[in-house]
């Protein structure tokens, strides 16, 4: 997503450092990170375009922020995004859905896909915030913002936390400090890390500031501790986990 590259994909195919280089050279995307096969004639007529499945990638991949297990399938469609290694956002769009989106922005410069229509601000953007519960993204446009209880982006214009907020993001050159703002009562927040190519989740401390690192920097503050940015949050009443993952550029 950070640059519109298009990576055209038919049949069957794998994804990773050896095979899109130009546009997934990052050391942290595995050689084979995934699979993405199109789907048969009667799941398309279900809904189902394609699916993905992650190659026992060292970092992981997750399909709408939600981490993807090794041997598990993700179906795909339209407005969906695939991030590997929680450094490469890449947003899948079914073949016919693709050309219709080009045809209409060259006749018109708008993009015509509600679930889409983020992607007008993309150039402007400094990362994407994807949200597991809607399976929609937002992006990071400001150096400041709230991430709401609705999975949207909101302009930090003052310190106190909105009502309806969750996290607070602030860019300080190449990190963002990650703050929680508290508006879900006794929630348990937790960070999502890759051992052995297997999603395991760490408690965080809703007390402290940690920090998400843009491209390959690493940094030891303990004070701030750095963390990836795929950040869970379990419900109290429901137990169920939503996962916000956070893609700076």
């Amino acid at each position: 997503m950070q640059n519109r590259s298009v990576i055209e994909l038919s049949g069957a195919a794998l994804i990773g450092r050896t095979f899109q280089n130009d546009h997934l050279g990052d050391r942290r995307i595995s050689r084979i990170q995934i699979a993405v096969c199109e789907s048969d004639p009667q799941a398309k007529l279900e809904g189902e375009d394609a699916w993905v499945l992650d190659f026992r990638s060292v970092n992981g991949t997750t399909l709408n922020g939600r981490p993807l297990r090794y041997g598990d399938t993700g179906p795909l469609h339209s407005g969906q995004i695939v991030t590997l290694a929680n450094v490469a956002p890449l947003l899948f769009v079914a073949r016919d859905d693709f050309n219709d989106l080009v045809r209409l922005e060259q006749e018109t410069g708008e993009i015509g896909n509600v679930r889409l229509e983020a992607l007008a601000g993309l150039p402007a953007a400094r990362g994407v915030v994807i949200d597991s519960a809607t399976s929609r993204f937002a992006l990071l446009q400001h150096d400041a913002a709230w991430i709401m209880q609705d999975g949207s982006v909101r302009i930090a214009s003052a310190p106190e936390p909105p009502a309806d907020s969750l996290l607070r993001l602030d860019r300080r050159e190449d990190v963002v400090a990650v703050r929680f703002a508290g508006g879900v009562k006794d929630a348990a927040w937790f960070v999502t890390v890759y051992k052995n190519s297997e999603p395991q989740m760490f408690a965080l401390d809703t007390t402290r500031t940690y920090t998400v690192c843009v491209g390959e920097r690493e940094q030891a503050n303990d004070d701030e501790p750095s963390i990836t940015g795929r950040i869970g949050l379990l419900d109290p009443v429901t137990r169920t986990s939503r996962w916000f993952e956070i893609v700076p550029w």
